[in-house]
């Protein structure tokens, strides 16, 4: 339903341009359409959000654990690595990782790469996003 009101207002949006441009001599023959297009989109867009709020968003909640659980074993936590070790040491530990199923952490300690503490630190994905616990 989104992505239909998304799609209509963007070939709302491309009317209006259109018709902007269309403007000869500055006459302004298309503002009907400018506003009709404009206003239609307001209404879609407002009844899309009223919409997928009561029907999706209300009530919904994220599960903290699985979110965690996830987070730490994205390859991605290894780029933070590569400033400390280096860009290849970095993609060698992801590659290890991803080809032996593990987190980045688990192949960080098997390698004795930096020690224990230090990179639990360094890999803990709410201290990268600033947020404290």
């Amino acid at each position: 339903m989104l992505n239909m009101a998304c799609f209509q207002i963007i070939g709302n949006d491309t009317a209006i341009t259109m018709a902007a441009q269309g403007g000869q001599f500055e006459l302004n023959v298309f503002t009907p359409i400018l506003a009709y297009d404009l206003l239609s989109s307001i209404e879609i867009l407002t009844g899309a959000s009223i919409s997928f709020t009561e029907k999706c968003l209300r009530g919904i909640a994220a599960n903290r654990e699985r979110c965690e659980e996830l987070s730490k074993q994205s390859l991605a936590l290894v780029t933070i690595l590569a400033t400390s070790i280096g860009y290849e040491k970095a993609a060698e530990i992801a590659y290890t990782a991803h080809r032996k199923n593990r987190s980045i952490i688990e192949i960080v300690k098997e390698m004795d790469i930096m020690d224990e503490k230090k990179a639990e630190e360094l890999l803990d994905p709410i201290s990268m996003t600033g947020v404290r616990k």
